[in-house]
């Protein structure tokens, strides 16, 4: 079985008598062999009933692309070997808003996944302020002073 060919390729590569180099092979076979198979970190434990799956709630504020946010944070929680789900509520409008994402796996793994999630929605926020303040700037809008108050530059 795969699952026990990894296991022994991992104990290759944690063995203090191994090479370095016996330990950095056995090690990227060990990690080939788990994207190849999708062989999870907790499938490797003898007792599955010891290993702890923690689960992270992720709010998102209200906005339209919420549906393709989940779909990208579930392209990274699978990516570290995690998975993710969404919920919605209804809106005013009737229709489902995505208003949060969960995400489940072991605990090194659902930390790995929550920073990455993190840098990335921090890098589309701080790409969409440049852009907006450079459309403001282009049409001639000048900041007023009050929150939110722009007036035309004249």
């Amino acid at each position: 079985m795969d699952t026990e060919r990894v296991r022994r390729l991992l104990a290759i590569a944690n063995d203090p008598a191994a090479s370095d180099n016996e330990q950095r092979i056995a090690l990227e076979q060990a990690q080939r062999l788990m994207n190849k198979h999708a062989i999870e970190e907790w499938q490797l434990e003898e007792d599955h009933d010891d290993v702890e799956i923690i689960k992270r709630k992720i709010r998102l504020d209200t906005n339209p692309c919420n549906l393709d946010m989940a779909k990208l944070a579930n392209i990274v929680a699978r990516g570290n070997r995690c998975r993710a789900t969404y919920g919605c509520r209804r809106a005013g409008n009737g229709r489902n808003v995505v208003n949060a994402v969960w995400i489940y796996g072991v605990r090194a793994d659902a930390d790995r996944t929550e920073a990455i999630w993190t840098a990335m929605e921090t890098s589309r926020a701080v790409m969409w302020r440049e852009r907006q303040d450079g459309a403001r700037q282009a049409i001639g809008l000048k900041e007023t002073g009050q929150a939110g108050n722009w007036t035309l530059e004249k």
